[in-house]
């Protein structure tokens, strides 16, 4: 009898264990991720002059943090859950690279959006 809840066990831990490495290296097993930010309207990666980014993530309640780097080619850090707090719209004026990620307590964070801007020069 003691060998039957034994084996019980063992399997039942087994089972955990698999799905937690699923779920740890699998988007389809991870039901609560934040969904990732998008752009809203989407915008073009090229133009001239300023540009207001306006982003929006669908998980209510959810919120975006964002990181800049400058320059042509320019790789900005993944955001973490302290970088800057999105809650207006980013004026860009200048080439970079631009990554939001959504987070919210109790969901796994968000992929990250990567958004890449180099100035045009066309008229």
């Amino acid at each position: 009898m003691r060998s039957k809840k034994l084996a019980v066990r063992f399997g039942l831990l087994t089972v955990l264990l698999i799905c937690l490495t699923l779920a740890s290296t699998s988007d389809a097993w991870i039901f609560y991720k934040v969904a990732t930010p998008r752009c809203d309207p989407p915008i073009a990666p090229y133009w001239r002059g300023g540009l207001l980014v306006h982003l929006k993530c669908y998980t209510s309640g959810a919120t975006i943090r964002w990181t800049w780097a400058s320059g042509y080619r320019a790789v900005a850090p993944t955001p973490t859950s302290s970088s800057r707090l999105y809650w207006a719209p980013i004026l860009v004026t200048r080439e970079g690279q631009l990554r939001a990620r959504g987070f919210k307590p109790g969901y796994w964070p968000s992929n990250t959006r990567v958004i890449n801007f180099q100035y045009s020069w066309r008229s």
